[in-house]
């Protein structure tokens, strides 16, 4: 069953509707950008450009600017802001985009508020402000953080965040969705997730350094870095080994107390090849950067965080402890995932 665009999107992103509903130039300057916006491009993909934001991106030729459907959203946001007295920051539709095949649905809009990861949890399309839901990954060099598409009680499109110099550049996808099912079709989903998002081009140059204090945790065995904060003193990573799924889990600890020989679990990082990653995303069938957490118990949980030709970094859980996620900056510790050169 599909649903209405409107419906989906309010669900999925509360923030960007409700603040976009504050825009008071016309849409025809922020939506479609005439015949300059969009340009053709090779193996059926087309490219779209907005000089007010300096972004670029492809999509899959089926899909094409949907004008009428952009109209229909600024008369919803309309409704909204006439009926609320709250004052919301000016957002930009950069552009909206419908598959004429199947009716799927891309929306892309820039909202012109600091990027802030709270205020992202607070508009869970859960209708829970739990810090878990919002997940990080990764499409080429660009960073987001999402939060995956519906199952079978809450319905949602999946809902990608990028920090454009300090600004929300949101990426809803909207479908499509198999007959009869409110779950979107993630087989069908996921390529054009990566097209789209794997081809963005911004002004802002994402670069991490080590706080004053923290640490460069390097693994030369599997190739990667990881930069925590000074709160990680005395950390320390252990390697558990799942023979019957081929993946081994790097298990992030640090002491409970400065004295206190016992310690805390606080990220599970795993590390397989593609093909085992591959048989988890078969088996969950909840997107291709997404697949369940063997170590939460069927819960569905891990994303990938990075990789390359041949392994898969997964995150698969996190401390769910609002405090020590903020002492040892979890998010961000994520988020500076890197691969060696």
């Amino acid at each position: 069953m599909k649903l209405k665009p409107l419906f989906v999107l309010s669900a999925a992103a509360p923030i960007a509707i409700w603040c976009n509903a504050s825009r008071t130039h016309p849409l025809s300057s922020a939506v479609g950008r005439g015949p300059e916006g969009q340009q053709q491009s090779e193996g059926g993909t087309k490219s779209f450009s907005d000089a007010s934001e300096r972004i670029t991106f492809s999509y899959p030729a089926t899909y094409v600017v949907d004008n009428a459907a952009a109209a229909r959203l600024q008369k919803q946001w309309d409704l909204n802001r006439a009926s609320t007295s709250e004052a919301h920051p000016a957002a930009h539709l950069v552009a909206y985009l419908t598959d004429k095949h199947n009716d799927a649905h891309i929306i892309i809009m820039v909202e012109d508020s600091p990027f802030d990861l709270e205020d992202l949890r607070k508009g869970a399309p859960t209708g829970i402000s739990d810090w878990y839901w919002l997940k990080f990954t990764e499409f080429g060099e660009n960073r987001f953080y999402f939060y995956r598409g519906g199952n079978q009680s809450v319905q949602h499109p999946d809902a990608f965040f990028y920090d454009l110099n300090n600004k929300i550049l949101s990426f809803t996808f909207d479908g499509p969705y198999p007959e009869n099912s409110p779950l979107p079709d993630f087989r069908k989903l996921g390529p054009v997730e990566e097209t789209v998002l794997t081809s963005l081009k911004t002004p802002v140059k994402q670069a991490f350094s080590t706080p004053p204090g923290g640490f460069l945790y390097t693994n030369d065995r599997y190739g990667f870095q990881l930069t925590l904060n000074r709160a990680w003193k005395g950390y320390q990573v252990s390697e558990q080994r799942e023979p019957s799924n081929d993946i081994t889990y790097l298990v992030f600890s640090v002491p409970a107390s400065e004295t206190s020989v016992n310690r805390i679990n606080l990220i599970y990082i795993g590390v397989q090849s593609t093909e085992a990653w591959e048989k988890r995303v078969i088996r969950c069938g909840c997107g291709a950067n997404s697949a369940r957490s063997l170590q939460l118990h069927e819960f569905v949980g891990a994303t990938v965080i990075g990789g390359t030709s041949s392994t898969v970094f997964s995150l698969e859980s996190k401390t769910h402890d609002d405090e020590l996620r903020t002492k040892y900056q979890l998010d961000q510790v994520i988020e500076s995932f890197r691969l060696l050169s």
